[in-house]
């Protein structure tokens, strides 16, 4: 085939969302989860998920060397970014939506909780938020990573 020429502008982008050290490498993060409880990853083969936490480290020098023309906002805590993308006023405009029931209001108020829970072993606080997009010389920050809604 014909050598492939680069793109005249880069396009393209990737939010990562995962577990993860935001400044460190991962060491021995090497897991085991099975009916929504850590456990050895030995302990029953072919029956344990196993998980590692990501090193968005890595994930971000790898993309800016990757390509020119890229650039890397985050990781956040996923928490701040939730927030800032206006999970709370979600939350609200479906517990006030016709038929939401009591039952309804109680399920959505614990899950966006659930999901922004900044405590010890909270999603909010241990779950990262990494952003991959084109360059916009410094035009704007997106939105979940100082950006405002335009």
């Amino acid at each position: 085939g014909s050598p492939q020429r680069p793109k005249p502008r880069p396009s393209g982008a990737a939010l990562v969302l995962d577990y993860g050290t935001s400044d460190t490498v991962p060491i021995n993060s090497l897991r085991g989860i099975r009916q929504h409880k850590i456990v050895s990853p030995f302990s029953a083969p072919g029956l344990v998920d196993l998980s590692a936490d990501v090193d968005f480290t890595a994930i971000a020098e790898a993309a800016t060397l990757a390509s020119e023309g890229v650039e890397v906002h985050g990781p956040v805590q996923q928490g701040d970014f939730l927030e800032a993308m206006g999970i709370r006023q979600r939350a609200e405009a479906l517990a006030k939506a016709p038929g939401a029931g009591k039952e309804m209001v109680e399920r959505i108020d614990k899950s966006w909780k659930r999901l922004v829970d900044r405590g010890p072993s909270g999603m909010g606080k241990l779950y990262k938020v990494l952003a991959i997009l084109p360059e916009n010389d410094g035009k704007r920050r997106p939105v979940g990573f100082g950006g405002d809604v335009i």
